[in-house]
């Protein structure tokens, strides 16, 4: 009879190992997944740009070099460290490590140069792995726009700016002469609505908006959305006339259901008014933070349809 039982437990664990280890098996990721980036920059920012994939947990592949339409970019991995072996995980997840590489796009290998009309736009990679040679084809990355447009003398001047990890980005700027704000482009929206949200805070806005201390520009990060002392982009009427020494504030919020990986510019478009024209850039930079739950739907919507 012990004999029976024996068997018995025996053959229930096989079942349970099999069963498990057909459960982990279903959980791993056939090759890497390159999540979403929406990226617009100058040449002239001159700033590396970070790409983020996901892994099976121990696989040791890195991402070492990318090529773009035929051009090679070597690349940094990024979270090594000393006396580690491997690399270093930006986050941990059930069955999956989140990693990260930068690329450092100097002037002489792009198609476009400083001071230029030209834009070079790619949505796709092909990247090199270390220790790993399984993938070789182009991969899905999202957007990345380089333009040669160089940065302008702009009628404002920055008092300050700020960022908070709510999502949230404010800009306080004084014009310098009498302009016009005729209009607010915002990328992505049309493909993406509720994405961001932008307030504005001018003397002409109407309802007219609540003076505020410069000392309590960082307060406007950290209140809920409504409570933020500005009017909502839709609700105002263009255009927007500001007068000489004028404070305008700029509030801006990304939606925080947002899996993308954001590094963009909001544009103010105007004249001044002797009829000189300025289109004014505010970036915005944002990292989303993927639970659990996000990384479940990112690895089902991998094989299509739009992820968010």
């Amino acid at each position: 009879m012990r004999e029976r039982y024996f068997w018995i437990a025996i053959i229930l664990a096989v079942i349970i190992w099999t069963g498990n280890y057909t459960y982990l098996q279903s959980k791993q990721l056939d090759e890497p997944i390159f999540l979403k980036h929406y990226y617009e920059v100058s040449v002239e920012d001159r700033m590396p740009l970070k790409f983020y994939y996901l892994m099976n947990k121990g696989d040791p592949g890195m991402v070492s070099g990318i090529s773009v339409n035929g051009v090679q970019f070597y690349t940094t991995p990024d979270g090594f460290m000393f006396n580690q072996e491997g690399p270093l995980n930006k986050e941990e997840y059930i069955h999956h490590h989140l990693r990260s590489f930068t690329v450092d796009m100097h002037e002489e290998q792009l198609p476009v140069k400083k001071v230029s009309g030209n834009q070079w736009t790619f949505s796709e990679i092909i990247p090199s792995f270390s220790a790993r040679a399984d993938l070789k084809h182009a991969v899905d990355i999202g957007q990345v726009k380089i333009s040669g447009e160089s940065n302008r003398e702009q009628p404002f001047k920055f008092q300050m700016s700020g960022s908070s990890s709510e999502h949230r980005s404010n800009f306080e700027l004084s014009a310098q002469e009498g302009l016009l704000i005729e209009k607010v482009e915002i990328p992505l929206l049309e493909d993406y609505p509720g994405l961001l949200e932008v307030k504005i805070n001018a003397p002409q806005i109407e309802p007219a908006p609540v003076k505020k201390d410069l000392d309590d520009n960082y307060g406007e990060l950290n209140r809920p959305w409504d409570n933020v002392r500005g009017t909502a982009l839709p609700d105002i009427e263009f255009p927007i006339k500001i007068a000489k020494g004028d404070l305008v504030s700029f509030y801006t919020q990304i939606d925080g259901d947002n899996t993308m990986y954001l590094r963009f510019n909001i544009w103010i478009i105007g004249k001044s008014l002797n009829g000189e024209a300025f289109e004014l850039s505010l970036p915005i930079w944002d990292e989303p933070y993927l639970n659990q739950d996000d990384i479940n739907d990112i690895i089902t919507n991998h094989k299509g349809g739009k992820v968010r």
